[in-house]
């Protein structure tokens, strides 16, 4: 569905970057529709951005916070020049 393997799906869990649920009748990763929005858009940060884990990690935090805050861009809750979070 997403274009890679299981192992990358399982090194992105071990940096924290998707926790999905688990079944638990047998433990298996069960990925919501947000699971799957959020692992494609981990994909670009990783393959089409060019970031490292890491820096995918910081991304989405900012991303994270500002959906928290209820703004509607990124840009409202960074200072660009220096990317601190507000």
């Amino acid at each position: 569905m997403l274009g890679v393997c299981e192992r990358t799906l399982r090194i992105w869990e071990e940096h924290g970057l998707i926790t999905p649920s688990r079944s638990p009748k047998n433990g298996r990763r069960m990925y919501s529709t947000l699971d799957v929005g959020r692992l494609k858009f981990i994909k670009f940060l990783l393959s089409e951005q060019g970031l490292n884990i890491s820096g995918a990690k910081k991304i989405i935090k900012v991303w994270e916070a500002c959906k928290a805050k209820g703004c509607e861009k990124i840009d409202d809750c960074l200072d660009l020049e220096g990317m601190e979070e507000k």
